[in-house]
């Protein structure tokens, strides 16, 4: 993964600027299709967010042509969800027994059937993946699951956080206001244009803390920053862990658990309104990775990609917010975060919420709360 880690540092973080009316464009082909403007439509929300990411970061990683491909499409739609099935199948097996039952299971024999796809699609590699691929550059089959590997990670976890921001606005409708002022600002600053600029998403600083409230109450795992020990480590209370034992920080406890040992409450604003007697803003930021925010994981190995996929959130969230109200369906409750025997999440893929258009031409001009 190293030619991957090396494109999502470089090119593609380095040139959000340029892609972002592309982005823009994905969000919305995707929402014209799936909501359009018909009036209390409702839509499964996994399959909405999947759907709107697997259009950007396509788009994004092999072009327009294969980006918009049905074939590929359906490729990656399905890929990441078998990929992530066929680990967990094989994690339940001893280290020494793995490469045996990968030959046995199912699951993994399907996933070596989408490998072999992708690597037939993929005969003319992304010029950007070779110039970054280092040592792998003529091993086209470490390229090739370089692309498929940043867009399973891309697509899956940003449209997880999209999932689980939509229903946070839900069960908070009372930020959705000042995150639509704050919105509109951003767009009356720019001239009224509809696609606010990288500059002008930075700036939705309440939308960015609520974003990050939101990651901090959903987790993606139970525990994380897991790490092997290869000398002894010993802990401030005299406490000594030994070589090769391996270590995870409880990541959900971590976020939202207080001193008292009880959940705090949510508070969608409050990393805004740190910022703004902070010497240094910007370990309130979203993307922030520290001691304190583990979100994307710690150190060197921290998610490189968290930048892009800040900025393509925040522009999904701007286009649903000024294009749509949105509420659970009758009879429907917000869904409870479940964890399976990896301790990662398994959100409720049978969630939906209601869609309602709003005034259009306000839409474009900034000027509907």
């Amino acid at each position: 993964m190293y030619a991957a880690i090396k494109y999502v540092q470089g090119p593609l973080t380095r040139n959000i600027t340029q892609k972002l009316d592309k982005i823009y464009g994905e969000i919305d082909r995707v929402l014209d299709r799936d909501i359009g403007n018909g009036a209390g439509r409702i839509l499964n929300i996994d399959s909405l967010t999947t759907e709107i990411y697997l259009h950007v970061f396509e788009m994004v990683l092999v072009g327009d042509d294969l980006g918009h491909d049905e074939e590929w499409l359906r490729i990656f739609a399905n890929y990441p969800r078998v990929a992530f099935e066929a680990a967990l199948k094989l994690a339940r097996y001893p280290c020494l027994l793995r490469p045996l039952a990968a030959r046995l299971i199912p699951d993994m024999r399907r996933l070596l059937d989408y490998r072999q796809e992708v690597y037939n699609i993929l005969h003319i590699f992304h010029q950007s993946y070779i110039d970054n691929a280092g040592a792998e550059y003529g091993n086209t089959w470490i390229l090739a699951e370089s692309i498929s590997g940043t867009s399973m990670a891309g697509i899956q976890t940003t449209a997880r956080v999209l999932y689980q921001t939509l229903f946070d606005l839900v069960e908070y409708p009372e930020y959705i206001r000042p995150i639509r002022e704050e919105i509109n600002r951003a767009i009356s600053q720019e001239e009224g244009g509809a696609n606010i600029s990288h500059a002008g998403l930075l700036s939705l600083v309440k939308l960015d803390s609520f974003i990050k409230e939101s990651q901090k109450f959903h987790y993606n795992n139970l525990v994380s920053s897991n790490r092997k020990l290869f000398k002894p480590l010993t802990l401030s209370d005299g406490t000594t862990l030994p070589k090769n034992a391996h270590v995870s920080i409880p990541g959900l406890a971590h976020a939202v658990i207080d001193k008292s040992g009880s959940t705090r409450p949510f508070r969608g604003f409050q990393w805004a309104e740190k910022k703004t007697t902070a010497e240094n803003p910007s370990i309130y930021n979203y993307v922030f990775s520290g001691q304190d925010d583990l979100e994307f994981g710690a150190g060197l190995h921290a998610c490189p990609g968290r930048w892009f996929a800040s900025i393509a959130l925040k522009a999904a969230l701007v286009r649903i917010l000024l294009r749509y109200d949105f509420r659970l369906p009758d009879g429907q409750v917000r869904p409870v975060d479940s964890y399976n025997d990896g301790l990662e999440m398994e959100h409720d893929v049978t969630a939906k919420l209601q869609f309602f258009t709003r005034d259009s031409g306000a839409v474009l001009h900034g000027d509907l709360i």
